[in-house]
């Protein structure tokens, strides 16, 4: 079965590796798309409840070029049997700049797709309010693919972030930035500045291999088809395998009102069992934990936690292993220096939208030495 992944732009890499960590997939990078192929139905639906790193999933079944007329895929006689004799739909145009061209291609599909659809028993009418199906227009390679979305929601806008913080992110890039620290399951991590939890809750979800979304926090439109009806079970909110329970993901905030918040989300996500968010001052840390406890650190840094740099280094140099990695997430236009304890490995920007965020990955090269202090000299812009 041909299955295309829409991505956040940036994370076409991230999700083509997902799909080879979870199905041995081959694949094909595009713009915010993912091209590769599962072995039926079921795999769709593991793939829906437990990817982490994509925002839609869409499947082809009918494919057209500029001015051609449309013509049906080898997979549209599985996939319209998700199609019941008469029920509402809506399509959306993906990847396609400009209203007028997404306006033309809308046009064509109910004006020379939907009488296609009647030849084959089936009735379909546009309605927004109350779509039984949503179809998706998508570009790719000179041709335009018409494709089944089978959930019918925005993936990466995640269910159990119902207590959400202004300066956090969605689902998909909170579990970005914990891949780009290097974090692998079985590591222990600790999220400095948990906010709403999203990137501790998307660490303990990787490393227990757990949905992502379950049946009772994702209302996905294919739990009333009869091709998924009889592959949803209880196995989908199960690991993906049997492998011995991860380490716990640790989390820390100053704000009462933020730890509250994550542990809610926490709850919801069901992975009170594999996080533990404590309220802890940055300074306290090295009371907390013991040293060289952690193989990666994940700080996010707002700009009021910049002058906390002195003592961020400080605890990063007492609580990191040797080899560990520290992540820091920042405004685009902050400009720190590092300790010599500290080799940079990456320093990138993450576009969104108008605004940009900055990550950079520091490896710990070298031990804390005893002169070192929490307010030696470190100088910033």
């Amino acid at each position: 079965m041909d299955v295309l992944l829409l991505t956040t732009p940036g994370l076409e890499s991230l999700a083509a590796r997902e799909m080879q960590e979870l199905f041995a997939a081959d694949t094909q990078l595009f713009p915010q798309l993912v091209r590769s192929t599962l072995p039926a139905a079921k795999e769709v639906v593991q793939l829906a409840y437990h990817a982490q790193a994509i925002r839609r999933i869409a499947l082809p079944f009918a494919q057209w070029k500029e001015r051609g007329k449309f013509r049906l895929l080898s997979d549209f006689t599985e996939i319209a049997s998700f199609f019941p004799a008469a029920f509402p739909c809506r399509i959306d145009v993906e990847l396609v700049h400009g209203q007028e061209k997404r306006s033309a291609l809308f046009k064509k599909v109910v004006q020379e797709f939907f009488p296609l659809l009647e030849t084959e028993g089936k009735t379909a009418v546009v309605d927004y309010r109350r779509p039984a199906l949503v179809l998706v227009v998508v570009p790719i390679e000179k041709e335009y693919l018409l494709c089944l979305d089978p959930g019918g929601v925005e993936l990466n806008s995640r269910g159990y972030r119902l207590f959400a913080h202004q300066a956090s992110f969605k689902g998909d890039l909170g579990y970005f930035f914990v891949r780009a620290s290097r974090f692998q399951r079985s590591e222990k991590l600790l999220v400095g500045f948990s906010r709403d939890g999203v990137l501790a809750i998307e660490a303990a979800l990787y490393a227990a291999q757990r949905p992502v979304h379950t049946p009772e926090r994702t209302n996905f439109l294919f739990k009333n088809s009869p091709l998924f009806q009889d592959i949803i079970s209880a196995e989908v909110s199960q690991p993906l395998s049997a492998t011995a329970s991860p380490l716990p993901i640790y989390a820390f905030d100053s704000s009462l009102p933020n730890i509250k918040a994550a542990k809610k989300n926490a709850r919801l996500a069901g992975v009170t069992d594999g996080i533990e968010i404590t309220k802890c001052q940055l300074e306290d840390l090295e009371l907390r934990f013991e040293q060289n406890a952690f193989d990666r650190l994940i700080f996010h840094i707002t700009s009021k936690d910049e002058e906390g740099l002195n003592e961020l280094y400080y605890q990063a140099k007492a609580l990191l292993k040797k080899g560990g990695t520290l992540l820091l997430i920042s405004r685009d236009k902050w400009d720190p220096t590092f300790p010599e304890e500290f080799t940079m490995l990456s320093r990138e920007l993450f576009k969104r939208g108008d605004s940009a965020l900055q990550w950079i990955v520091l490896e710990k090269t070298a031990e804390v030495r005893e002169r070192d202090h929490p307010h030696a000299k470190v100088s910033q812009s």
